[in-house]
């Protein structure tokens, strides 16, 4: 990827997206959520917002955060025997997020998959020891998510995000963000790798019939290393403006 290593830093700079950001759903669910980070000071170091990806992974988070509470506090109001029920089950766990890791769902994110197993499969467990303490102190429990569980965070409910691509060795997936008008390319080990923006500030109809097609294709040129092709299909596919296109062919033809 490294013939493409300044190309990237151009595009976000060219690209302005703080306005929509400011307007997302992310932004709005971390105002009226983050106060929780200060509730719960042991997750205080995921209340970083000073990028995109740095926003949708704090709330993540808070997704979690307010998942495992919900959890726990519905499952309190039932008798251990009711809880054993299916209906049940899928009362507590309605309209919240979660992601599969293999076969099981991952309704706290920064929980080992042992310890997820009792918010999902084994409710009745959270009433009795040693799961019972979870409620107030888990600290000890705390694992990296996005280490953790990789790109498989990102691609679920938690997120607005569309997987658009893949590297062949599957080491490396890109996601679309609808919100953001952003494409993020993130590791196997949860780690950013790359921001992409498309729709510069000078394309005044954005063209969205059939984008996630156009940005799979574009997302091909990537894991493919054809920088020319990327760029190209950049402008075929009315993703950035003909000026913005014309700048790139002179900056890459001036070897800058």
């Amino acid at each position: 990827m490294a013939n493409m290593f300044r190309l990237f830093p151009y595009l976000n700079f060219k690209i302005d997206k703080t306005g929509l950001i400011a307007k997302s759903n992310y932004k709005a669910f971390y105002a009226e959520n983050s106060f929780m980070f200060s509730k719960y000071p042991v997750l205080r170091n995921y209340d970083v917002v000073a990028t995109p990806f740095s926003l949708i992974e704090a709330t993540i988070i808070l997704q979690g955060l307010k998942n495992k509470i919900q959890i726990e506090q519905t499952s309190a109001l039932y008798m251990e025997a009711n809880l054993r029920s299916k209906m049940t089950n899928q009362a507590v766990h309605s309209r919240l997020a979660y992601f599969y890791d293999g076969k099981e769902r991952i309704f706290v994110p920064f929980f080992s998959r042992v310890c997820n197993r009792p918010y999902d499969q084994n409710l009745p467990s959270l009433l009795k020891p040693p799961f019972n303490s979870l409620a107030t102190n888990f600290q000890d429990q705390l694992i990296d998510p996005f280490y953790a569980y990789g790109y498989k965070i990102f691609n679920s409910l938690y997120t607005d995000l569309i997987m658009v691509g893949e590297s062949e060795d599957q080491t490396e997936k890109a996601f679309y963000s609808v919100d953001l008008e952003m494409i993020f390319v993130i590791d196997d080990q949860g780690t950013l790798e790359e921001t992409i923006p498309i729709f510069d500030g000078q394309i005044v109809d954005k063209r969205k019939d059939h984008l996630l097609s156009s940005v799979c294709q574009l997302m091909d040129a990537y894991f493919s290393l054809d920088k020319n092709r990327f760029i190209d299909d950049l402008f075929n596919f009315h993703l950035i403006s003909l000026n913005l296109y014309q700048d790139l062919l002179t900056k890459e033809e001036g070897g800058n």
